[in-house]
């Protein structure tokens, strides 16, 4: 895992940063990350490698922690780290409120196949910080170099997951409005709890760490299930 923090009195016309030095996004570059890495450094940025196995069980919230300490700026990046962890329990009260039996829940990625978020995924961590269980387990094979891994989907039936959710795949909300009532109406999901009791959601487009930072992520996933039914 990489995370560059670049000087903010210069202008890089394809990364944007926010205050915290979370990659916000990296536009217009194959994944190859040898080639992404010459680039920043060409361009001045300073980068800094993290072993995800080293910040903590939820890496996509902490290593701001981790961040923090290698800027010379520790108080910052601790006040993050606890502000989204206090966000977390927050909203994780007002859903349990709401919700009384909800427990578990899965994150899917569809397309050719369906995908579900590993836990230390940063759409996996939504799940633990809401207080969540996601039924995906945290050793499956490739958990450490896929946020989405293939999962039997008869295991995920058996699992019976209270909530589901789904990422939605473009801005347009007739798309992902046909995307999920297409997953509803797939019989191989017919007996899922979530199916029945209609607590499968499509997630806002900007819940995606691609495109928010964790707190505003964790935001749009909490409102997610708070706003349903009204």
């Amino acid at each position: 895992m990489s995370v560059c923090y670049y000087n903010k009195n210069k202008s890089y016309d394809n990364i944007e940063c926010d205050i915290h030095g979370y990659i916000g996004n990296v536009r217009n570059y194959c994944p190859d990350h040898a080639a992404l890495e010459e680039e920043l450094e060409g361009c001045g940025a300073v980068i800094f490698y993290f072993d995800p196995d080293k910040a903590g069980a939820i890496p996509v919230v902490e290593l701001t922690d981790h961040l923090g300490d290698a800027l010379g700026m520790p108080e910052k990046g601790e006040a993050y780290v606890q502000q989204v962890f206090d966000q977390g329990v927050q909203f994780g009260k007002q859903i349990k409120a709401k919700y009384p039996e909800l427990e578990t829940g899965v994150m899917f990625m569809l397309g050719s196949g369906v995908k579900s978020a590993q836990s230390k995924s940063s759409f996996g961590s939504m799940l633990s910080l809401l207080g969540i269980k996601n039924i995906v387990p945290a050793n499956l094979p490739n958990a450490k170099k896929s946020s989405f891994l293939a999962y039997d989907v008869e295991k995920i039936v058996k699992d019976n997951p209270d909530v589901v959710f789904i990422l939605a795949q473009s801005k347009d909300p007739a798309a992902n409005k046909k995307l999920l009532q297409s997953f509803k109406k797939d019989e191989k999901w017919a007996d899922l709890d979530a199916v029945k009791n209609n607590m499968v959601f499509i997630l806002p487009f900007k819940a995606n760490p691609n495109r928010s930072a964790p707190d505003q992520m964790l935001k749009l996933t909490a409102q997610t299930l708070l706003k349903a039914g009204k």
